[in-house]
């Protein structure tokens, strides 16, 4: 899926995401508080106001994390 059909997935079940490429040790939430993207390092937040690479925002492989 692309990363518009990953967020609004995560929005509704409340699970991170990520992209398959990379692998799922970092893992992708959008926040609750405060509406950006905050970033996970096998379950442990470690940034907020994550800003997407252009090949991020163009890539197909975003998957929800189970």
């Amino acid at each position: 899926m692309n990363i518009q059909e990953a967020v609004k997935q995560s929005l509704k079940t409340g699970k991170q995401f990520y992209r398959k490429s990379e692998g799922d040790q970092l893992t992708f939430e959008v926040s609750k508080s405060n509406r950006c993207i905050d970033i996970y390092r096998n379950g442990e937040k470690i940034y907020s106001w994550w800003n997407p690479r252009d090949n991020d925002l163009m890539a197909n492989d975003w998957k929800i994390k189970e």
